[in-house]
C-alpha cells in the first residue's frame, strides 16, 4: 500500500525490510497450517514505503470463512505483539519504529498468484497494458477477460461482459499464455532489478511500444498514479528506441480472446455464462415491460392509498408467475381493470400469508 495507511510513518532501508521479514516470518511459522511469503522485491530499489507479506492456510478448506477469521485473528494478534504494534488498521499493522506491515490473506488456491502479481513492483501492471488492449486482465485473482469489453462475436443483446470472466488462476498456463520465460521471475520467487523487469516486459506476446504513448501527459493530468517504475518504463522507451515487438504480438482482440478461451479449455463455460446473462438481460427487460403494464408505482399507491415502500416491492413480486416473459404474456391479454384485480387478489394474498407467518410466534 505504499506506506500510507498510517500518518507519518517511516521508511525502511533494505536490511530493516528484511529484519522485519524475518521477525513476521518467524511468528508465521509458529502457527500450525500457516503458509507465507514475501513477493519479490525491486533488487535495486534503495527503500520501502512497506512490508508485504502474503499468507494462507493449508489446513482449511476454500471459503471456511469462520475458521479462517480465528486463524487471521491468531496471526495479527501474534505479529502485533512481536513486533510492539501501537496500531491497526484493516490488514496493515503498525510496528513501534512506525514500520508498516501489510499482511494479505488468501484462500490456497489463489495464493502463488496473489504473490506473482505484487512481486517486483509494477511488473504485473506492465504486462496488463498489453492484455488489457486486447481485453483481457491480469491480477490476484488470475487471468479474467475484462467486464466492459466490447466483443463483437458474442450475440448482440449482449455485447460486453458484465462481469469479469475468469480464465485461469493456474501460474504455470498464465506464465506461458503471455510469454515469460522465465518460472522464478513469473512466480514472484525471484528479485529483478528495473532494467530486468523492463526487458521481460517487452519481451512478452502482448508488448507494443505505441500502447504506452501518451501515458507520461495522463500521469502528469493525474489521470494515472504517478509510480517509479512506471515512470523509469517509459524513459527506458524512450532512451531504446531500437526495442520492438516480437514477430507476431497478438493485438486484435476479437482473435485474442477466442484464442485464450480455447487455450484455457474455457470456451464451453464462457458460452454457458453468456447464455445466463442473456436470459438475465431479458428477464430484467420483461420486468421492466410488466412494471409498465400494472402502471407503476402511481397506479399501486392509487389503489392502494396505505401500501408502504417495502410493500410495494413484494407487491411486483407477488405478481410474477413463473417467468417475467411468461407473466407479461399473460397480463398483455388483460384490460387495465382485470390488471388492477390481480394486483389486489396479489396484495390480499400477500398479506394473508404474512399474516400466517407471523402466527406461530404469537403462541404462547
Amino acid at each position: 500500500m505504499g506506506g500510507n495507511v498510517f500518518a507519518e510513518t517511516k521508511r525502511l532501508t533494505r536490511s530493516e525490510m528484511e529484519r522485519i521479514v524475518c521477525k513476521v516470518g518467524k511468528v508465521l511459522d509458529a502457527i500450525d497450517g500457516i503458509e507465507w511469503k514475501q513477493p519479490a522485491e525491486i533488487s535495486d530499489k534503495p527503500d520501502f514505503g512497506d512490508v508485504d507479506i502474503h499468507f494462507t492456510c493449508s489446513d482449511i478448506e476454500n471459503g471456511d470463512t469462520g475458521k479462517m477469521n480465528k486463524k487471521k485473528s491468531i496471526a495479527f494478534e501474534a505479529i502485533s505483539k512481536a513486533v510492539n504494534s501501537t496500531e491497526r488498521s484493516g490488514e496493515s499493522i503498525l510496528s513501534s519504529e512506525r514500520y508498516q506491515i501489510d499482511l494479505s490473506f488468501y484462500w490456497k488456491h489463489m495464493f502463488d498468484i496473489s504473490v506473482a502479481s505484487k512481486s517486483n513492483g509494477d511488473f504485473m501492471w506492465l504486462i496488463n497494458i498489453g492484455l488489457r488492449r486486447v481485453g483481457l486482465k491480469l491480477n490476484e485473482n488470475g487471468l479474467v477477460l475484462r467486464k466492459g469489453f466490447k466483443y463483437n462475436s458474442v450475440p448482440e443483446t449482449f455485447s460486453h461482459l458484465n462481469k469479469d470472466f475468469l480464465l485461469t488462476c493456474d501460474l504455470e498456463q498464465i506464465q506461458k499464455f503471455v510469454g515469460v520465460q522465465d518460472t522464478a521471475v513469473f512466480y514472484g520467487e525471484k528479485s529483478l532489478s528495473y532494467e530486468e523487469v523492463f526487458q521481460i516486459v517487452c519481451s512478452c506476446r502482448h508488448f507494443q511500444r505505441e500502447y504506452f504513448v501518451g501515458y507520461d501527459s495522463l500521469i502528469k493530468a493525474g489521470k494515472i498514479k504517478s509510480r517509479p517504475m512506471i515512470n523509469k518504463f517509459l524513459k527506458y522507451l524512450d532512451e531504446h528506441p531500437e526495442i520492438r515487438p516480437m514477430a507476431s504480438p497478438r493485438t486484435d482482440p476479437e482473435q485474442e480472446y477466442q484464442y485464450a478461451l480455447a487455450f484455457f479449455h474455457r470456451k464451453e463455460a464462457f458460452d454457458h455464462a453468456v447464455q445466463l446473462e442473456i436470459e438475465k438481460l431479458h428477464e430484467r427487460l420483461y420486468k421492466s415491460k410488466c412494471f409498465e403494464k400494472i402502471g407503476g408505482v402511481a397506479n399501486i399507491k392509487t389503489l392502494f392509498p396505505e401500501i408502504q415502500g417495502r410493500e410495494i416491492g413484494q407487491l411486483i413480486q407477488a405478481v410474477k408467475w413463473n417467468s417475467w416473459q411468461s407473466t407479461y404474456d399473460w397480463l398483455e391479454k388483460k384490460d387495465k381493470g382485470q390488471v388492477d384485480d390481480i394486483l389486489r387478489q396479489s396484495l390480499t394474498m400477500l398479506r394473508k400469508n404474512s399474516q400466517k407467518e407471523s402466527i406461530p410466534n404469537l403462541k404462547p
